[in-house]
């Protein structure tokens, strides 16, 4: 017999479900029902799924203490009731127990019924996770036995975050999840799938179902993601190849899946480790999504031969599908638009996705696949802030790449070029800190409320990527409970769209204003640069000028030049050291309007600090779990069909109270993308101003070099001077000291004897960063 192990999906955003509730199943595929929302078997078996059965709660008590509540049932180490129930599966339910002695919390797997054939799979799963040991493998503590019934028990670690397939069901994770989150899963699944690879162990029923995690006292974002449910798992070769069928059918790999519901007397033949990787990305593609990867109208139960197509036919690269009405399928090479993930993250992990879901000699090896994925974990993150446009975004780079790298991806993401980017982190310059030569792996550690800051040398320019407007959809009076479960699913959903783009903008403040002190760090630092090039070179342009005078008087003294004769090296050298101090006198004048100028704004904070003092981001947030509240009543609700005059009262209440919350919220965010608006127009024109100071001194520098190479030119000429006037003034000298010519011109003696002197050394050529380093 053929077992195929069915989970109910995720409360869904179309018409299209059936449960919410991870109830899995084994089923032979000609016996599955196909019941809808709206028929009588729908409504009958959401009953007795959550327990409308007996006892008002569908089990059976073992005993009772006589007050008319269930005495809580028992194992020789275990305490549980059934309102301890945390998990239901096709022949088990799952229980968090107490242990006795200890306290300690430990999750009870118990068998429902006494089927030999469930309890050797019980078994089974037992045996082979008493041989694993991983810590990203659910732990098995110990085998045991229910008192009364006698029914096997399997106790094992209890994880405290239920299971990834609970989690994603929840309306702040209808978008997928967050790059945090799914790079957890991920680096989890590798290590527990590594582990079983060298085990020669296959899972054969991966998916969000199956997968728990387990939240650390350190904090709610700090979790491990544990592989679970090894009824099915089994020993497998790398080449192996069989037509057993387990698993989930909207996880299922095409050949298994046709095996399945389209098989005859001949059957495909499928390596397990492929059916494995198969599984594994419907399994990444619903955790970034939330949503299973192929959907065939009306469902994949209800719709199997439009599944089958689907998932056969699909086109290489094409990592989702789904049916439009008229029949046709639509394919995505990507996850849909408003996926919670960074979009950095997405163009890593879409080839990822595709390498697990392309068929035949196309998908990937494991080997391949736990490289990639081990590549992906290695890259670094960077929180960038975006501050002229007021976007926060991450970016994510391999460590060997340079920072040049970096710029063009940040180019690419913002539309700005390279070489209008100005980097800093913490008010310093990324390039100063760093050099122009470094790697990603040198860069700083950034984080969500300290990212790095990339201004803009020429405004916005229209960039930026476009905020679609989140507007909460409201409940309307004449729906249906089902319709309310999906609507207040949506608004629920919305709500916290709005409540993360609110904490966003409350830290936008300070990292403009951050942007603005690091704006006016550079320019104070260029400033001084400036400066010191400029007293730096004006001095050796003195010194040089009194050197060619000296040399001027020397030439008219030994060779007076004739009127009207043709102009020596000396009116040479004379003209560049003229046209050198009239460029320094201009550029003296421009850096004190500069220095003056950026003098005015150097404390005071020029933003106005609406946003800083707004108290929107929490009210926000107090909506959406308000919200939440809310939608979770609305769904216990589906438990009590048909409601009772009371519960239709306090369910049409809570659609109001929904209604207005949705409301609030809206006029709440539009009120801060107003507060938003005002404060980039400030920050915009106080930047331009800083700007434009900053590009005016960084264009003096410029043509202090400039200045700096023709005052070497002058020192370099001054040298050929020197070297051909020396012998001529060693002469000169001799002939001082035999005749009294010289003597009617005392000055021009004493200089020559000052420059003739035995120790007078050669003119050396100025090195502007030699005397700059001195002067410092």
């Amino acid at each position: 017999m053929q077992v195929l192990r069915g989970v109910c999906g995720p409360p869904s955003t179309s018409p299209n479900f059936n449960c919410s509730c991870p109830q899995k199943f084994d089923v032979h595929p000609a016996c599955i029902t196909r019941s809808t929302p709206s028929s009588p078997n729908f409504i009958r078996h959401l009953g007795s799924v959550h327990g409308q059965d007996t006892c008002a709660r569908g089990v059976m008590c073992s005993a009772s203490d006589g007050s008319g509540a269930c005495a809580p049932r028992q194992t020789p180490t275990h305490l549980f009731e059934e309102g301890d129930k945390i998990g239901k599966g096709g022949s088990c339910d799952v229980y968090c127990g107490v242990e006795k002695g200890s306290g300690a919390r430990h999750a009870l797997k118990v068998l429902r019924a006494p089927s030999q054939a469930q309890q050797s799979q019980l078994r089974q799963e037992a045996e082979t996770l008493s041989k694993l040991s991983c810590p990203k493998i659910v732990r098995m503590l110990a085998q045991n036995f229910e008192m009364g019934s006698g029914q096997p028990v399997v106790v094992l670690e209890h994880c405290s975050g239920g299971s990834l397939l609970s989690f994603l069901q929840q309306p702040e994770n209808a978008r997928g999840l967050d790059d945090d989150q799914f790079l957890f899963l991920l680096r989890d699944l590798v290590d527990a799938l590594s582990y079983l690879r060298g085990k020669g162990i296959v899972h054969r029923d991966i998916k969000p179902g199956n997968i728990l995690r387990h939240i650390h006292s350190s904090g709610r974002n700090v979790c491990e993601y544990k592989l679970s449910d090894f009824g099915t798992s089994r020993e497998a070769m790398d080449t192996e190849q069989t037509t057993s069928i387990v698993g989930t059918e909207e996880y299922l790999h095409p050949l298994m899946y046709k095996n399945a519901f389209f098989g005859n007397s001949t059957q495909s033949t499928i390596n397990p480790i492929s059916g494995e990787l198969w599984s594994l990305g419907c399994t990444l593609y619903h955790a970034m999504t939330a949503s299973v990867p192929f959907r065939p109208l009306g469902g994949a139960r209800n719709n199997r031969k439009a599944m089958l197509v689907m998932i056969s036919q699909k086109p290489s690269g094409a990592i989702s599908g789904d049916q439009r009405l008229d029949g046709n399928f639509r394919w995505s090479e990507g996850p849909p638009g408003d996926c919670r993930m960074s979009e950095s993250l997405r163009s890593k992990v879409i080839p990822l996705l595709q390498g697990l879901l392309d068929t035949d000699q196309r998908q990937w090896s494991f080997a391949t696949f736990l490289d990639e994925s081990q590549r992906i974990l290695g890259l670094r993150c960077f929180h960038v802030c975006d501050t002229e446009c007021g976007d926060l975004f991450r970016l994510y780079l391999e460590p060997r790449q340079s920072l040049a790298e970096l710029q063009d991806a940040l180019a690419y993401h913002t539309e700005l070029p390279a070489c209008q980017q100005l980097l800093f982190h913490r008010v310093q310059p990324l390039l100063s800190m760093l050099g122009a030569q470094a790697l990603v792996s040198d860069l700083p550690a950034t984080q969500d409320d300290q990212p790095l800051l990339l201004v803009s040398t020429h405004g916005t320019e229209g960039r930026g990527r476009r905020h679609v407007p989140v507007q909460p959809s409201l409940l309307t009076p004449d729906a249906s409970l089902e319709e309310d479960m999906t609507s207040s699913f949506k608004a629920c959903s919305a709500l916290h769209v709005l409540s993360l783009m609110a904490l966003t903008l409350h830290r936008l403040p300070n990292l403009l204003f951050s942007a603005i002190l690091a704006l006016r760090s550079a320019l104070t630092s260029t400033l001084s640069t400036v400066e010191t090039r400029f007293r730096v070179l004006s001095a050796t342009c003195q010194e040089r000028q009194t050197r060619l005078t000296i040399l001027t008087q020397i030439r008219d003294t030994l060779r007076p030049t004739p009127p009207g004769g043709a102009p020596s090296r000396i009116d040479h050298a004379r003209q560049l050291c003229d046209e050198l101090r009239d460029t320094l006198w201009r550029l003296k004048y421009r850096l004190e309007d500069i220095r003056k100028s950026a003098d005015v704004v150097r404390f005071d904070n020029p933003l106005p600090d609406a946003l800083c003092h707004d108290d929107s981001s929490d009210a926000l947030q107090h909506i959406f779990k308000s919200g939440k509240d809310i939608w979770q009543r609305i769904q216990e609700r589906r438990q009590k069909i048909p409601l009772s005059e009371i519960e239709q009262e306090k369910h049409r209440g809570d659609k109001a109270s929904l209604n207005r919350l949705c409301v609030e919220g809206t006029n709440r965010i539009k009120g801060l993308q107003d507060k938003r608006r005002t404060l980039l127009e400030k920050y915009a024109a106080h930047v331009q101003q800083l700007c434009e100071r900053l590009e005016a001194a960084q264009d003096i520098e410029a043509q202090l070099l400039r200045l700096k190479e023709e005052s070497e030119q002058f020192s370099a000429l001054l040298n050929e001077i020197w070297a051909t006037e020396f012998e001529d003034l060693r002469q000169l000298a001799e002939h001082s000291r035999r005749y009294d010519v010289l003597k009617t011109t005392a000055p021009i003696h004493n200089q020559l004897g000052h420059l003739l002197s035995e120790d007078l050394p050669v003119l050396e050529t100025f090195n502007l960063n030699s005397t700059e380093s001195s002067n410092k």
